[in-house]
């Protein structure tokens, strides 16, 4: 969204996951796999690969990259706000102030 001014300031705000699709494919991606994993250890009751982790591992796992992990990155946005000479950004839900 981008916004001017009549003083000649600019501002915009960027959404990670709208600007950059690579990002939103990478987070896709590591959610639907622990999903996956998820279902088929947890719900089928099937162990996954070799030498399976145990229950509580998959559980942690699909907590935090399933659902902690996508939540995080697709609330990520970029304000940049340009003055004459000064230059303000923030990097939404790092920077709070």
């Amino acid at each position: 969204m981008k916004i001017k001014a009549a003083s000649g300031e600019f501002y915009e705000v960027q959404y990670m996951a709208k600007e950059q699709p690579l990002m939103a494919i990478i987070v896709w991606g590591i959610t639907i796999f622990s999903w996956a994993v998820f279902a088929v250890q947890i719900i089928l009751g099937s162990p996954v690969g070799n030498n399976p982790s145990p229950d509580y591992t998959v559980w942690l796992l699909m907590l935090s990259f399933g659902i902690i992990f996508p939540l995080v990155m697709f609330s990520l946005r970029l304000g940049t706000r340009v003055l004459e000479n000064e230059l303000h950004y923030r990097y939404y839900l790092f920077h709070i102030k």
